[in-house]
Order: structure tokens, then C-alpha cells, then sequence
């Protein structure tokens, strides 16, 4: 063991030091992560190009609604390519107005989940069962 060799008091120092050191590792990589995620996001997202709908044909092939500038345009997108299928009428898309990557909430799927559970008996924060 590395820390075998030294007197009591001073490995305890050095293995605070390393935890420190650690924290700091720890704290350095979560902001830097943080960080070039809303950078990403932030270059990714336009107001020209913006995906209404997406419906999966295959395990790997799915067809999208996009609208571009104030078109409105269906394409195939599979591993190998993405192809132009047809330009669609406004008129004949229902756009909802909570779609989009914003409205994912995990509370409310957590819940789904829970409810949807063959054994119902599960505890809340307080420890009371749930109904």
C-alpha cells in the first residue's frame, strides 16, 4: 500500500489532500460538462430547421416532418441515407403545441411508470404508501 510507508499523521493528510483534490476533480468536470452542453444546444438549435413529428417504419429507418424556413417537407432517414420524399400543405399537418424536446417531462413519465407497476406498493418521500 502506497500509504504504508508514512507515519500516521501524515497519510492522514495526504488522503485528505487527495479527496480534495478529487472534489475539485469531481466539481472542474461537472461545470466543464454543463458547460459544453449548453454550448451544443446552443448551436444546434435554429429558427429555420425544425423536426415536427418523427414515426419510426423500421428498427432503423424512421420518417420525419421537418419545416424549413416556411416550407413544410417529409424525408426518410435510415443509417445509410436521408431522402427527400414530398413537400406536405400546412393545411394538412396538425402541429401539437406541446410538442418538442422541451415538454419531456420525467416526473410524469416516472409516474406513468409507477401506476403502470403490477406491484402498487410503493412508498412517497415521507414514507407513506401510495395509492
Amino acid at each position: 500500500m502506497l500509504l504504508s510507508n508514512v507515519k500516521g499523521g501524515n497519510s492522514l493528510i495526504e488522503f485528505i489532500t487527495v479527496l480534495l483534490i478529487f472534489a475539485i476533480v469531481l466539481a472542474v468536470t461537472y461545470f466543464v460538462t454543463r458547460w459544453i452542453g449548453q454550448y451544443q444546444k446552443m448551436q444546434t438549435t435554429g429558427d429555420n430547421v425544425e423536426v415536427l413529428e418523427t414515426s419510426r417504419i423500421s428498427p432503423s429507418a424512421c420518417v420525419e416532418i421537418l419545416r424549413v424556413g416556411s416550407k413544410y417537407i417529409a424525408v426518410a432517414v435510415s443509417k445509410e441515407s436521408v431522402t427527400f420524399l414530398c413537400e406536405l400543405n400546412k393545411e394538412d399537418i396538425t402541429i401539437k403545441a406541446d410538442s418538442g424536446v422541451g415538454s419531456f417531462d420525467f416526473a410524469n413519465v416516472l409516474n406513468k411508470v409507477k401506476k403502470s407497476m403490477p406491484n402498487n406498493n410503493l412508498k412517497d418521500e415521507k414514507g407513506h404508501e401510495e395509492k
